[in-house]
């Protein structure tokens, strides 16, 4: 965009346009990245139209972003930046990302997608949680098997890790919860209000 700026530090804008207005600066923290790209190997194959990445699973944010005149302040929030190239469109698709702190920062992505490939149709997951610091990372190309979803959420499985996503409530924006097990033992269950999911 003419007159803004994006990079590893932060962001600029200055945004005008039709009645639209959005200026302001915010300034990134220390990013949080995972130990190796979230597809993989998957990421370099030509049979995938459409390659997800992560760039942040959380950083600190400062700064103030002016909407239309309204005042915003980031100043003490949380960022997670996310990557998304190619030219292919999943004919279905679950997405839901969450950043929480209790002894530490935990965070979690999922994305479950119905993919057009060149072998045809493929449900595709792609989840990297990291909770108590460590890395858990439930994947089709380790095995992950994705025993069910809907726009009512998803259970996921690979060897003895089961994640689940739930959306709880009728609201437009519903709180999400979010559970891990390792064999019989919860790891975590997490209602965040704020969770982003689609």
């Amino acid at each position: 965009v003419q007159g803004s700026l994006f990079n590893r530090k932060g962001l600029w804008l200055d945004l005008r346009t039709g009645g639209l207005t959005l200026c302001g600066e915010l300034r990134y923290g220390p990013f949080t990245p995972l130990k190796y790209d979230l597809m993989g190997t998957l990421g370099v194959l030509p049979v995938f139209p459409m390659r997800r990445g992560v760039i942040s699973m959380g950083h600190r944010l400062e700064g103030i972003l002016m909407l239309n005149g309204r005042r915003i302040d980031f100043t003490g929030g949380t960022g997670f930046i996310e990557t998304v190239r190619g030219t292919g469109k999943p004919s279905a698709s679950l997405w839901s990302q969450s950043i929480w702190r209790e002894e530490r920062s935990n965070s979690i992505l999922v994305s479950v997608e119905r993919m057009p490939t060149l072998a045809g149709p493929r449900v595709n997951c792609l989840c990297a949680v990291l909770y108590g610091g460590r890395e858990y990372r439930l994947v089709s190309y380790r095995g992950a098997a994705v025993e069910q979803w809907s726009s009512q959420g998803a259970v996921i499985r690979q060897g003895a890790l089961r994640l689940a996503v739930e959306p709880e409530g009728e609201r437009a924006h519903p709180p999400v919860r979010y559970r891990l097990w390792e064999g019989e033992n919860l790891l975590f269950d997490h209602l965040d209000p704020w969770a982003g999911y689609h």
